[in-house]
């Protein structure tokens, strides 16, 4: 009878001893993973990085045009810019406007000085690029944004093309983060954060962001920092961001919540 009672007051402490490891164990695994405060936080970290997408994204176009076998050679002296004409249609397929600048690259990627007549027919001059090659000198990349900074064609004596002259790619439409939108959101942030915040963070919160080059150099950084460790959750974006020479530079974007 007495060994009876001893096994049933060992199988007692068996169980009692593996329902507190179970509960440890499951304490554990709330403690390490937390899915419910991280999921949360994260949360709020997306809504701000969507809120702050919102407030600085811009648009581009772009077109690639192809001359038709022109020989550049027997040009007028001192011809130093191309006439596209009739290009009606190409500049409403750019969604272009004045509103909207356009700037152009040769086939190496450099710079042509470029302007658009609205009220003649949109006709659009570019500056001849000065690359050796023949084929390379009649080929053009055309970038219409909002963001852009023109570049004058100095002195232009432009020869005529007509709209058969030239051949057009397709037209391709992005959506990006903009260089001179982040310069103003930092401006806003470090003279008006109280309102930024109310538009971008959820109530009763605050953020800042930093934005790196890939390779550690920072760009745009927010003044206000967490007081404490506490309740403190970061996570980092990868963004494109478009400037006014029509380059997109991947960087990466570090938000903080607490």
């Amino acid at each position: 009878m007495g060994l009876l009672t001893s096994k049933k007051g060992s199988r007692h402490v068996e169980i009692i001893i593996s329902f507190i490891l179970f509960i440890g164990f499951v304490a554990f695994l709330f403690y390490a993973f937390n899915p419910f405060q991280n999921t949360l936080n994260f949360d709020f970290s997306d809504s701000v990085f969507i809120k702050m997408e919102e407030k600085v994204l811009t648009n581009i176009s772009s077109v690639s045009i192809n001359l038709n076998k022109v020989d550049f050679s027997s040009l007028p002296p001192g011809t130093n810019c191309l006439s596209l004409l009739n290009a009606n249609s190409l500049i409403s397929g750019l969604k272009c406007s004045s509103e909207r600048d356009i700037l152009v690259k040769d086939k190496n990627g450099n710079i042509m000085g470029a302007t658009v007549n609205y009220q003649l027919n949109d006709k659009i001059n570019i500056q001849l690029s000065n690359l050796p090659d023949n084929k390379d000198k009649s080929f053009y990349t055309i970038y219409c944004s909002s963001e852009l900074k023109t570049t004058a064609i100095n002195n232009p004596s432009c020869q005529q093309f007509l709209d058969s002259d030239y051949r057009v790619g397709l037209i391709n439409y992005q959506e990006l983060w903009s260089n001179k939108s982040l310069y103003n959101f930092e401006l806003e942030y470090g003279n008006n954060y109280d309102v930024l915040k109310e538009t971008t963070v959820p109530e009763g919160n605050d953020f800042s962001f930093t934005i790196f080059e890939f390779g550690g150099k920072k760009l745009y950084e927010s003044t206000k920092k967490p007081t404490t460790a506490i309740g403190v959750i970061s996570k980092s974006y990868p963004i494109n961001v478009l400037n006014e020479n029509a380059n997109i530079m991947k960087y990466s974007n570090i938000i903080i919540i607490w």
